[in-house]
């Protein structure tokens, strides 16, 4: 049915209609770039699998890794090589030091200040918190950040989303919400996230800059609306990217 539907409109196959709102050109396209990463990755892949279940064996493990067993024990060979665990690694990244430094670097590259704006929005958790994005003197965007794990009432995962997007005919300044799920603090210990929590809260607010820093005041194209899929993850990888950089220089 999704052949006949994409015939009925003129394209070979399915695929081919999906990459009609895709950043990439063609199937093919897609294709190369895979086999490309296949081609540079595949024999890595299977040395690192094999070593992996050498170490398993070593530490009493009998028979191949499972896929659910390769991420136990690659985690446990971490530690064996290196003699350091994510747990060691959480007093380095105390939630407002990451903020601090995230907020920084967006004013590094992006020359906007993220100035804190608690009470000024209603919010639906004590723990929200609410932030104003300023350029050159000027409010532009605002944000909500819900840091912290909350199983009763809050799916997992991290993500952004919309709360309000820029429109200069309904005079609206984009609103984003910042959704993790973090450990909260505990006591007077604020949350101490791990190297991957911190890398995803930098992978969402790339999301969230892309439709905060918007340039486009009609609502139907500002921010992420109406991008192509594919290239709606650039900013968020951009971001990720830059974590790594900034934290290995501080």
């Amino acid at each position: 049915l999704k052949r006949q539907r994409a015939q009925m409109l003129g394209y070979a196959t399915a695929a081919d209609m999906s990459m009609a709102s895709k950043m990439a050109e063609s199937v093919e396209e897609v294709d190369r770039l895979s086999e490309m990463l296949r081609a540079a990755s595949f024999d890595s892949a299977k040395r690192e699998l094999a070593d992996v279940q050498a170490f398993a064996e070593k530490n009493g493990f009998e028979g191949t890794l499972a896929l659910w067993d390769v991420a136990y024990w690659a985690e446990r060979q971490k530690e064996a090589l290196y003699a350091i665990t994510d747990e060691e690694l959480r007093p380095y990244f105390a939630l407002p030091l990451v903020l601090r430094g995230l907020f920084d670097l967006c004013e590094r590259l992006f020359a906007v200040q993220v100035v804190e704006a608690d009470g000024e929005a209603e919010v639906w958790h004590a723990d929200v918190r609410f932030f104003k994005v300023v350029e050159e003197g000027e409010h532009i965007a605002s944000f909500y950040l819900d840091p912290y794990s909350r199983p009763e009432d809050k799916q997992g995962g991290a993500w952004m989303d919309v709360c309000v997007g820029a429109s200069k005919v309904l005079g609206r300044k984009p609103v984003a919400y910042l959704t993790c799920n973090g450990s909260p603090p505990v006591g007077d210990v604020p949350s101490l996230m791990t190297f991957q929590e911190v890398t995803t809260l930098f992978h969402e607010a790339g999301h969230g800059l892309q439709h905060m820093l918007t340039r486009v005041t009609d609502a139907e194209a500002a921010g992420i609306n109406n991008v192509e899929w594919d290239a709606v993850e650039l900013p968020s990888q951009f971001m990720e990217n830059w974590c790594a950089i900034y934290m290995r220089a501080h």
